[in-house]
């Protein structure tokens, strides 16, 4: 059964986040605190009980072909979960994004939840194009783990990786922002953080 009143709360906790965001750039915005202690809490204990669990999955290609040499598994859904509370609150932003940006959204495409091993690393990129705006939020584990850097105009950004913080992207205008994890996932390190989409629609 979901926790209505977690998912209520948890939503206008992460829009006051976003709406206090720090902006970047016109397409970055930076962000703390957009989760609630009692739902972090619920996720991180919910990952530690299904750790090895069949509803982790190996990360896959832009095409869906499975990485399985990638240290790297996601989990997207799973019914009557804490994951269908993050969905249910993730997907409620989408007005407040749209009044942040001045701009109409694409349709809520979703959430992944990342869990990255020793080794993960992954260099300069851009998304997916279908991508028209996301967010990561960092989850769980040590700030030894590395955030993300983004190359800007006005020159490299690194967002750290600290949990319960995390940023926005406007991925629709085509200079989608080039980004990278800031290094690899040490030895013996977990690291969970949370993706959200919406569709380009540009």
């Amino acid at each position: 059964m979901l926790d209505y009143d977690l998912i209520t709360a948890n939503s206008q906790t992460l829009t006051k986040a976003l709406v206090e965001s720090q902006k970047v750039n016109d397409q970055l915005r930076s962000f703390s605190q957009p989760l609630q202690p009692a739902l972090l809490s619920k996720l991180i204990d919910y990952f530690h009980n299904n750790f090895s669990s069949e509803i982790w999955v190996p990360e896959t290609t832009t095409y869906g072909v499975p990485m399985t040499k990638t240290p790297r598994f996601k989990l997207t859904w799973e019914a009557e979960s804490v994951i269908e509370e993050l969905h249910e609150i993730c997907q409620a932003q989408t007005t407040c994004i749209e009044k942040l940006y001045q701009k109409k959204l694409g349709s809520f495409k979703g959430i992944v939840i990342w869990r990255d091993h020793h080794g993960y690393k992954l260099d300069w990129h851009q998304d997916n194009p279908v991508i028209g705006m996301s967010i990561q939020i960092y989850l769980d584990g040590s700030n030894v783990n590395p955030g993300t850097e983004f190359k800007l105009d006005s020159g490299n950004l690194v967002v750290p990786f600290v949990p319960n913080t995390g940023y926005i992207v406007d991925q629709s205008d085509p200079r989608r922002p080039l980004h990278r994890v800031a290094g690899e996932v040490p030895h013996d390190q977990v690291r969970y953080s949370l993706f959200v989409i919406w569709d380009n629609i540009s």
